[in-house]
């Protein structure tokens, strides 16, 4: 018994680790004309430390909640492995409005006052990586919880040609467009 409940358990192991290698991206390969490949990489720093990002055992789900200001429609981008990401989507102006992760099974969603626009001239754009720098504590009343800064850098020169060979973009024609935090965001739902 002792045996069959270790190979079970190396089993369930080795599942998750293959179900968690696969590069998070929603819709990438379609077809699709009008729409524009948008990829990046999230980071999330929990006490100085990086987390692991990913579905597997160990990894941690995140993900990005955004708002595309033309029709008013919501999107979510998941984040994979090793914190990248990528999705089409349609041309036109797009809010960050939160970021979620877990933390010990809790759900925390930051949110953000990010603005980006998604150009059609192109069939690839980078959003850069995005770092959240967070300090977690924990007492007899709960988790306690400060979000120091959020970070955003053009890694573009020494990660975009590796990324759109692994989206099937090989030539694709890139531009970077970073997000920059706007002071006031009103958004009519």
């Amino acid at each position: 018994m002792r045996k069959f409940t270790l190979s079970y358990l190396v089993f369930l192991s080795a599942l998750a680790g293959l179900s968690s290698t696969a590069v998070a991206s929603d819709d990438v390969r379609m077809n699709s004309d009008d729409r524009v490949v948008v990829f990046g990489k999230f980071r999330l720093l929990k006490n100085g430390y990086e987390t692991k990002l990913g579905d597997g055992i160990f990894g941690n789900v995140a993900a990005l909640r955004l708002y595309r200001v033309d029709d008013q429609e919501e999107f979510t981008i998941k984040v994979g492995e090793g914190g990248e990401f990528s999705r089409r989507l349609a041309p036109g102006d797009y809010y960050i409005m939160n970021v979620s992760f877990k933390y010990r099974g809790e759900t925390i969603r930051p949110d953000t006052n990010f603005m980006f626009n998604v150009s059609d001239g192109n069939s690839a754009n980078y959003l850069g990586t995005l770092t959240l720098e967070a300090k977690f504590s924990s007492d007899y009343n709960g988790t306690k919880g400060s979000f120091d800064r959020f970070l955003v850098a053009d890694e573009c020169a020494s990660v975009c040609e590796r990324r759109l060979a692994e989206l099937g973009l090989e030539n694709a024609d890139v531009t970077t467009s970073l997000p920059a935090w706007q002071t006031q965001v009103a958004i009519n739902r």
